[in-house]
């Protein structure tokens, strides 16, 4: 664990930590020069338990250096990642074990998690793809498998070279890029951690710096797989379809689109059946969210994403989200917004009854 200021939730990540079924470990804890009351919780609960060891940076490194300090310091040949504003379940560290100890070609492993507000509240359960395939497909697009909550082999990511401080925000990514050719990777699907998703937390926001530096991983796995150089645009194009995190622009459309099928085509003789289905869904169903995206800026370029979709999947296209995509694409938008005011007011109105159910279910 690498931390700065990790108030206010560094108590329940260590309290959740120290309750492991699996006992036998060292935590490690990096504190990164951090200026709040960190140092003298820590220095408490290393009173309490021997296993926790304790290293300060006397000014703020950066969770690349801080991890790679960490790292270094570590004897185990596991290594598991913990984050200061997250908590763990009772058998993460037994579960992951288990299945490394009996899995030795995997060097990196994924847990599955929810994600929690600020008081702890769980509110979207999550999971990395469970096998190496399907990972290697979606690898150059988004990074698949969760660093914090999961483990790795400290040899493994020694020999790969360790966390790139050029990569602030992105270290793991990159990381996992780097360990591709060196092992396999999995995930356990079952919900072993709590990811907190707080806006100001400075690991987990991200600004241009920080986009062009994913982008430049995700450039090195996408030129190896085509086989040719890529611009950033061309890069990007392809992940924001992917990925579909909101509308772009309709050149970056069609150039996205055909920069998947073309990763499709060079992906196909040595891609798993399974894995190779499964992930021609999965953009199927970024394509169908990119239909829905175009809509209000270019219907021409939603119609183009839907008949993407349904070359890939013509069964999610069949699918109820299929429909309703495709029945967004043929309504006019006056009507459409219409109707979502009717669907908003009507669930407005249920409301009540619903926070009752939900207070009574969570008591």
């Amino acid at each position: 664990m690498a931390v700065y200021n990790g108030m206010p939730y560094l108590r329940e990540a260590l309290d959740s930590l120290l309750r492991q079924t699996f006992r036998e470990f060292e935590l490690i804890v990096v504190d990164d020069g951090s200026e709040d009351e960190t140092p003298q919780v820590l220095a408490e609960y290393k009173a309490r338990d021997s296993r926790i060891h304790l290293l300060r940076n006397e000014q703020n490194l950066k969770l690349p250096a801080s991890l790679n300090r960490g790292l270094r310091a570590c004897r185990a040949g596991l290594v598991a990642r913990a984050d200061a504003d997250d908590f763990y379940a009772p058998d993460w560290l037994l579960r992951q074990y288990e299945f490394m100890q009996s899995h030795p070609e995997i060097g990196k492993l994924g847990t599955g998690g929810w994600e929690v507000d600020t008081v702890g509240q769980k509110s979207k359960q999550f999971a990395s793809p469970s096998n190496d395939a399907l990972i290697r497909l979606i690898m150059p697009f988004r990074c698949c498998i969760n660093h914090a909550g999961g483990m790795y082999r400290r040899d493994l990511v020694l020999e790969a070279g360790g966390y790139s401080e050029a990569f602030l925000k992105v270290e793991d990514y990159d990381l996992w890029a780097r360990l591709l050719p060196l092992t396999q990777f999995a995930s356990l699907q079952e919900p072993l951690w709590c990811y907190r998703t707080l806006p100001s937390s400075e690991s987990r926001s991200y600004n241009h710096a920080d986009g062009s530096r994913m982008c430049s991983v995700s450039g090195r796995l996408l030129c190896e797989r085509l086989g040719r150089s890529l611009t950033e645009n061309e890069v990007k194009a392809a992940c924001e379809i992917f990925c579909s995190w909101g509308p772009v622009d309709s050149g970056s459309v069609r150039l996205g689109i055909r920069l998947c099928f073309e990763y499709l085509r060079k992906s196909r003789p040595v891609a798993e059946e399974k894995a190779w289905t499964e992930f021609k869904r999965l953009l199927a169903q970024a394509l169908l969210r990119q239909s829905v995206h175009q809509v209000p800026h270019s219907r021409l370029m939603s119609l183009a994403a839907m008949r993407a979709a349904f070359v890939l999947s013509p069964r999610e296209m069949l699918s109820r989200q299929g429909g309703l995509q495709l029945f967004r694409l043929l309504v006019p938008g006056r009507i459409w917004r219409a109707l979502k005011k009717t669907r908003v007011g009507t669930a407005s109105q249920a409301t009540p009854a619903t926070d009752g159910c939900h207070r009574s279910h969570s008591e």
